[in-house]
């Protein structure tokens, strides 16, 4: 099998795994949907008008959700560095070393 079939295999396994994340996700997003609007009046107005002490320091949901992910793109990224450099480093010795058996 040769490495670009091995690379394409890969490919399409990864994309459809990505597809399926999101298909789930999709029917997920709506169930939350559904049963915020059929249980919407359910809730007592007073209820929502609850002050909670500290809450007025809490970042709003977008910006929290922007923040994590920022943070989790950012180390993800640092990460991917690291590796290659590990697998640059790895590929510099594996070629040293078959270079020197064939001599």
């Amino acid at each position: 099998m040769a490495t670009a079939d091995l690379t394409e295999i890969t490919k399409s396994a990864q994309q459809q795994v990505l597809d399926g994340i999101e298909a789930a996700q999709s029917l997920a997003l709506e169930s939350f949907r559904s049963i915020v609007e059929a249980t919407d009046n359910l809730v007592p107005a007073k209820l929502r008008e609850i002050d909670v002490p500290g809450s007025d320091l809490l970042p709003e949901p977008g910006t929290a959700v922007k923040l994590t992910f920022d943070f989790a793109e950012e180390l993800l990224a640092r990460q991917r560095a690291f590796v290659e450099q590990l697998a640059e480093t790895a590929g510099v010795k594996a070629a040293t070393k078959a270079s020197t058996k064939t001599k």
